[in-house]
C-alpha cells in the first residue's frame, strides 16, 4: 500500500508539472554526483530518476547511467525527453522498497530527498538493504536527505506557489504542511487548480508523507545493513545549506 501511495502522487498533474518546478540543472549538484560516479565502476544507477532531470544530462556527458522510478508517467516523460537528444536510457519501473534488478552497480545515488517519501521506518531499513545488495563490492551509495521544517511555512495553512502557464491555461499550486515531530513526519498536501481565463476547469489534491532523520540515526541505519566509511556533508560543498545532509557510504 505504501508503494502504491508513492506511485499515485507522481501521477496526473504532479507528474506533468514536475519539470516546471525543476526546469534547470544545478551544475553544483551535478558535479557532486559526477565526482563519485567517476571513481567507481560503471554503470551507475539513479534512484527515483523521475523525468531524467539528472540522468539525461549525465548520459549526454557520456556516463553510463541507468535509472528506476515508481511512476510510469515520469518514466514516459524521461523517454520522451531523451528522443530529441538521441539518447536511449535504460529505465526500470520499480519501487525502492521492492527493488530487484538483474545486475549490480558501482554507484547508486538519490538526489533531492526521494528516499524520505518512504513513510515506514522498517520499510526504509529494508530499502537500504536493497541498495546494499545492488552495489558491487566497494561500491558507494550517495543519498540526499533534508530537514523539511527548516524553511517551512506556517503549519496547517495553505500557501500558494507562483503560478505556472501551460498553453492557454494557468495552474496554481498551493501547499499545506502538518508536522508531527514525535513521529518524525511531515504530512504535505498539494492542491492544483487549473484555470482557463477566469474559470477553474480542473482541481486535484495530492498528499505526501515525508519522514525525516537525524544525522546519527541515519548513520546507524546504514551501518546496520553493512555500510562502512560513511561520510556526511552539509550541502554539495559542505558549507550549507544546513538543512541538507549528503551521505556517502561504501559497501
Amino acid at each position: 500500500m505504501r508503494a502504491l501511495i508513492m506511485k499515485q502522487f507522481y501521477s496526473g498533474l504532479p507528474a506533468q508539472l514536475y519539470d516546471q518546478f525543476f526546469p534547470e540543472i544545478d551544475e553544483q549538484e551535478l558535479a557532486f554526483f559526477i565526482q563519485h560516479i567517476e571513481m567507481l565502476p560503471a554503470p551507475a544507477l539513479e534512484i527515483a530518476c523521475g523525468t531524467g532531470r539528472i540522468l539525461l544530462p549525465l548520459l549526454e556527458r557520456g556516463y553510463q547511467i541507468e535509472g528506476f522510478d515508481a511512476s510510469l508517467e515520469m518514466l514516459a516523460q524521461c523517454r520522451q525527453k531523451s528522443e530529441p537528444k538521441r539518447l536511449d536510457p535504460i529505465l526500470y519501473h520499480q519501487t525502492m522498497q521492492d527493488l530487484e534488478l538483474p545486475k549490480q552497480y558501482g554507484c547508486m545515488f538519490s538526489p533531492l530527498g526521494s528516499f524520505q517519501q518512504i513513510e515506514n521506518r522498517d520499510d526504509a531499513q529494508k530499502t537500504l538493504r536493497n541498495f546494499y545488495d545492488h552495489l558491487l563490492p566497494g561500491g558507494k551509495l550517495v543519498i540526499y536527505l533534508h530537514l523539511p521544517w527548516h524553511n517551512a511555512q506556517t503549519l496547517g495553512e495553505w500557501h500558494q506557489h507562483e503560478s505556472i502557464t501551460c498553453d492557454d491555461k494557468k495552474i496554481t499550486v498551493s501547499e499545506k504542511l502538518i508536522h508531527e515531530p514525535n513521529k518524525q513526519k511531515f504530512f504535505v498536501s498539494y492542491r492544483y487548480d487549473v484555470w482557463q481565463k477566469s474559470e477553474c476547469i480542473a482541481k486535484d489534491v495530492k498528499d505526501m508523507t515525508i519522514r525525516w532523520y537525524s544525522r546519527y540515526e541515519f548513520q546507524m541505519m546504514l551501518q546496520q545493513v553493512g555500510f562502512k566509511d560513511i561520510q556526511v556533508s552539509s550541502g554539495y560543498e559542505d558549507s550549507g545549506p544546513f538543512d541538507v545532509m549528503l551521505f556517502v557510504a561504501q559497501k
